[in-house]
């Protein structure tokens, strides 16, 4: 998938060449999605679906003219085809009186304001996969949670740092990213690993507890 500089490159690069090529007015729109999907059947792991997919739409108007076309290949020759043939189509479309794109006093211009549309993050997996098994089990009474845990003290990270695998000063980088500023221990995850299998997490289910000091907010 392109990125917003690449996808903002490339409407613009159409809407130019369907100037040139004849067009009175253009306008270019490209979208894509991304989506992961995990089924549970019976409490084991089904599926695992990742599927992503992206479009650049033109349309152009000559005179009161219109036509619409759209593809999934982001090549510059294709393109390049898909103007040709989108002015092509308009000239031989019925005119419309209403056709035309909106005055430019009516367009938007300026910062865009952030509506809290995407929150930038990317679905995991394995979150999903608890999400679905938690849906699955919890018709039986059976919740399903997890622990993230962050760095520790203890563990692989104490056998790392005692081989001098990890140094002091990637050490302290990694403190500095982490919000507390510290490194936790075994009883912090085991503390909220007690914590959701007690009656205290009675009504939590399909929830992945993050211990990390606020490494992963």
């Amino acid at each position: 998938m392109l990125s917003v500089s690449e996808a903002l490159d490339r409407a613009q690069m159409l809407c130019a060449a369907a100037t040139k090529a004849g067009a009175d007015a253009a306008d270019a729109l490209y979208y894509c999605n991304a989506a992961t999907s995990v089924s549970m059947r019976l409490g084991a792991l089904e599926d695992v679906e990742r599927s992503e997919g992206q479009d650049i739409s033109l349309r152009v108007f000559v005179g009161q003219r219109s036509a619409s076309v759209s593809t999934a290949d982001m090549d510059a020759a294709e393109l390049a085809k898909l103007v040709e043939r989108c002015v092509a189509m308009a000239r031989e479309a019925p005119e419309d009186p209403y056709a035309g794109l909106a005055p430019a006093d009516r367009l938007f211009t300026g910062p865009v304001p952030d509506f809290d549309l995407d929150d930038g993050s990317e679905a995991d997996p394995q979150a999903l996969r608890e999400a679905a098994l938690a849906v699955e089990e919890g018709r039986y009474g059976v919740r399903v949670n997890a622990v993230g845990p962050g760095m520790l003290t203890d563990g692989m990270a104490a056998r790392l740092i005692g081989s001098g695998d990890l140094s002091e000063e990637a050490l302290e980088i990694t403190r500095r990213n982490i919000p507390l500023g510290t490194f936790g221990t075994a009883d912090d995850i085991a503390e909220a690993v007690c914590f959701l299998a007690s009656d205290r997490a009675g009504f939590i289910s399909g929830q992945k507890l993050d211990v990390d000091g606020g490494y992963g907010a």
